[in-house]
């Protein structure tokens, strides 16, 4: 379950939100065309062939971000 509240988002939960995403549009291809963006990359995003690129995430209202921590 993706929760709105969180401030951040694995590539896990971004795939699922996308998603979601197109099938409230009613499918890849409607939601692809609606944001400009070739439903080749929504497909290979959600199956998890390729990470998310910049339009998708634009379009989701989403930005990627590089984090780092030490090491246990």
């Amino acid at each position: 379950m993706i929760k709105k509240t969180d401030r951040f988002f694995s590539l896990e939960d971004v795939r699922k939100l996308l998603r979601l995403t197109c099938e409230g549009w009613g499918g890849q291809q409607a939601w692809a065309q609606a944001h400009g963006i070739s439903r080749r990359f929504i497909w290979g995003t959600i199956t998890g062939k390729h990470p998310p690129t910049r339009p998708i995430l634009k379009a989701l209202g989403l930005e990627a971000v590089t984090t780092y921590r030490k090491s246990r």
